[in-house]
């Protein structure tokens, strides 16, 4: 006999639909990571916006600051960092911090070099 379901029976309707509205903004990707969907990255135009807080990230990365003392100083947990960090990669276009950095200081964003 095969199970289907590790718990012997499909989960119930409000399982279903807790899980569809913690997904539905983002998009799956073929590797299993979840991205913020383009909507939620750029307006309209197609220019990039940010946040105050995603531009305090910015100087502060700029600044060579840890996701901890970046945390620290911005009164937010570790892995709200980790997530900002992970959306400013995205927007940027960036792999790395040092892409965060260089895209910062070409776009006018850190000019305290």
């Amino acid at each position: 006999m095969v199970l289907l379901w590790p718990y012997k029976r499909f989960p119930n309707i409000s399982t279903i639909n807790t899980i569809f509205k913690l997904t539905k903004n983002y998009q799956i990707m073929e590797n299993g990571i979840n991205h913020p969907s383009k909507r939620d990255l750029q307006n309209p135009s197609g220019k990039v916006s940010f946040s105050e807080t995603e531009l305090a990230i910015i100087r502060l990365i700029c600044e060579e600051k840890t996701t901890e003392e970046i945390a620290r100083q911005l009164n937010l947990s570790k892995r709200s960092v980790v997530s900002y960090r992970q959306k400013l990669l995205i927007k940027t276009g960036s792999r790395s911090s040092i892409g965060i950095l260089t895209y910062a200081v070409a776009h006018g964003i850190y000019t305290d070099i």
